[in-house]
């Protein structure tokens, strides 16, 4: 897929901040989890990536792109944004959880929100800011969307808010379960409150859900044969990689313990081998070493070697006076 070209910045878009987690320090532990990209022939519309170069979920660190192979640390100061038809799954320290929507672009510090659509899972106390107002936030739900030079929108799906204006032109506006407000970019006007309906609601859940349960794209082993598919349709081995998928598929023998078994590769745990007489080969029980000594054989005692002795069946010692003694005529 070819990457895509993102828009430059104005300085003078609306910055919204999600105050996340105290992040003096702590930034490293918030990690980008998941880039998934839209598929409508997924059961939730998208499915997972792991492809560095994709294109379609960028990392930008100190002016430099990063690759997007989850799972990535997230320090102070990145920048993540998603192309059209992309999505991604930012973990915070805390547990919380952020699902960015397509055509969005966040900086991690707290988490400004440029432009685009964010649904934020919160764990204990946060500010959610932008240059109009504060939302102070008890762990909750959040979708926060903001229209480039427009307008910032501030929805609860669980939990509370208290949202203040910072010019103080209107009173504090608190939202409980299922409400929203609107404000405009350098309106005085007081924000109404309004009600999420049922088709909002379960809009979020689906987009939001499709991104953060996407499957894997990739590669099944079952049976012998590699098919592409979907982690959770998978019935065998599950890969990311077809070179992988075929390698742990091949046929062959296994040596395990002295034992040769018809095995796919990955699944043997002791020598795998193409062929059986190979195999065989190497599961046979090693020659005994050959050592000097002296061999007795019906009373008899010769100077030899162990190998010519156990041939003949004779009764062998590496201490000539110890054969002396026991190496007895036999006695008709």
């Amino acid at each position: 897929m070819p990457s895509i070209a993102f828009p430059r910045l104005s300085t003078s878009l609306l910055l919204l901040t999600l105050c996340a987690l105290w992040l003096g320090g702590c930034a490293p532990s918030n990690r980008l989890t998941k880039v998934v990209r839209a598929d409508p022939s997924a059961p939730l519309g998208y499915v997972e990536v792991h492809d560095r170069d994709s294109g379609i979920v960028a990392v930008i660190r100190g002016g430099r792109r990063l690759g997007t192979r989850t799972p990535l640390t997230l320090q102070p100061g990145d920048e993540v944004r998603t192309g059209p038809g992309a999505g991604a799954v930012i973990r915070l320290l805390n547990g919380g959880e952020v699902v960015l929507a397509p055509d969005t672009h966040v900086r991690l510090g707290s988490l400004e929100v440029f432009f685009g659509r964010v649904l934020a899972d919160l764990r204990g106390l946060f500010e959610i800011e932008d240059d109009t107002l504060v939302a102070a936030v008890e762990g909750t739900r959040l979708l926060f969307e903001r229209e480039r030079g427009r307008s910032t929108r501030v929805a609860v799906l669980e939990g509370r808010v208290l949202c203040i204006p910072k010019r103080g032109h209107w009173e504090p506006v608190r939202l409980n379960d299922g409400q929203a407000l609107r404000t405009r970019y350098a309106s005085d006007r007081r924000p109404a409150i309004e009600r999420l309906s049922r088709a909002e609601i379960a809009d979020i859940e689906r987009w939001s859900s499709g991104i953060r349960d996407a499957a894997r794209a990739g590669f099944c082993c079952a049976g012998g044969r590699v098919t592409e598919t979907l982690s959770n349709q998978c019935r065998g081995r599950f890969f990311d990689s077809e070179r992988r998928a075929r390698r742990h598929c091949e046929s062959g023998w296994c040596c395990r313990n002295g034992s040769v078994t018809s095995s796919l590769r990955g699944d043997c745990r002791g020598s795998f081998h193409n062929n059986r007489t190979a195999a065989e080969r190497a599961c046979a029980p090693p020659e005994p070493a050959v050592v000097q000594g002296w061999c007795c054989l019906q009373g008899n005692l010769r100077q030899t070697d162990s190998r010519y002795c156990k041939a003949v069946q004779g009764q062998f010692y590496t201490n000539g006076a110890v054969a002396k003694r026991r190496c007895l005529p036999v006695v008709q």
